[in-house]
């Protein structure tokens, strides 16, 4: 299967999110505390250095081994805007139910650890899912 670099980009942008947030839910969700502690906020900030750190590394190796595809300067097309449209549209459905599920915890557990970690935990399926559809739609075609 030949794929393009934006596609190349978006598994890296997926893989990323899955190892960096994989990591921090892994590593925070076994304390199962009442409120977020400021041990969490090192936490929080960590897996986001990690997850530059993997996009940058990444997305330069990605750019250097599809340097011929990219002395073209990349256009995008009513095809690419489409997809991205489609793929926001099903992620807003995503993001919106985990707002709504955040709140039921919310009045429903005590303390903010467990709203906080559900909403986060909704955000970064909401933007897996909107990769996951746009891989679909390239693959498949935006119709």
């Amino acid at each position: 299967m030949n794929l393009s670099f934006r596609e190349k980009s978006l598994w890296l942008l997926l893989l990323s999110l899955i190892v960096a947030f994989g990591v921090y839910l892994a590593s925070i969700l076994p304390l199962r505390l009442a409120n977020v502690a400021p041990t969490h906020v090192g936490s929080f900030v960590g897996m986001l250095i990690l997850l530059v750190i993997i996009q940058v590394v990444g997305q330069t190796l990605l750019a250097i081994a599809s340097r011929r595809e990219l002395a073209s300067p990349i256009q995008s097309d009513e095809r690419d805007t489409l997809i991205k449209l489609k793929s926001m549209r099903l992620a807003s459905y995503v993001l919106a139910t985990g707002v709504f599920v955040s709140i039921c915890v919310a009045l429903l557990v005590p303390g903010n650890f467990a709203f906080v970690h559900v909403l986060l935990a909704f955000w970064v399926l909401a933007q897996a899912v909107e990769i996951v559809f746009q891989l679909v739609l390239y693959r498949r075609g935006a119709n």
